[in-house]
């Protein structure tokens, strides 16, 4: 299934469970929003944002999925402190103009603040950059950030408006010393 045009999406709202069985991947290519509000533990397919925006509602909506994002914004949304799952290798973040931006389902109403989105990990691109925002003083943090994934790796994060934080950083390159994370902002 891919989402793509030249006009934008709008807003396109997936309120089920995506089917495990049959069908393939998914793609969104496309300056529009795509809203995941149901859980989907058993969805293992690629889950691919190329362009525009995947707002998260639900902390299980790709906990099995094999989730990438190229240059486009992921929102993770979550009234409490939260931890959502993507795969078994967390989110691929490739390119330079990955946002992640963490903060309650309704930023602009509500009294919920200083909560905690956590992701099970992340496996950046060579060359990577990801900003991180968020408001209502939500922080991100990654369980799991590992580098290099068998070759040379430079990733850039760059904690414009929301904290960012680290558990284990590791790298897996099979050269000596070839990454390199960068912290900006």
């Amino acid at each position: 299934v891919a989402f793509a045009g030249t006009n934008a999406l709008g807003t396109l709202r997936i309120t089920g469970t995506l089917i495990p069985n049959g069908g393939g991947s998914i793609r969104v290519n496309t300056s529009g929003t795509v809203v995941l509000e149901e859980a989907s533990p058993d969805y293992a397919k690629s889950f691919y944002l190329a362009a525009g925006t995947l707002r998260v509602i639900n902390s299980n909506a790709l906990q099995s999925a094999n989730y990438s994002m190229g240059s486009a914004l992921m929102q993770l949304r979550d009234d409490d402190d939260a931890y959502f799952m993507f795969g078994a290798n967390g989110i691929q973040p490739t390119g330079s103009g990955c946002v992640i931006d963490v903060d309650r389902l309704d930023p602009e109403a509500g009294a919920v603040s200083n909560k905690t989105i956590r992701v099970n990990a992340m496996r950046p691109g060579n060359g990577t950059t990801v900003t991180v925002t968020g408001g209502n003083g939500y922080s991100l943090a990654i369980d799991d950030l590992v580098c290099g994934n068998g070759f040379t790796s430079t990733a850039t994060f760059s904690p414009t408006t929301a904290p960012l934080i680290l558990g284990n950083v590791t790298s897996t390159s099979m050269s000596n010393g070839g990454e390199a994370i960068c912290l900006a902002g």
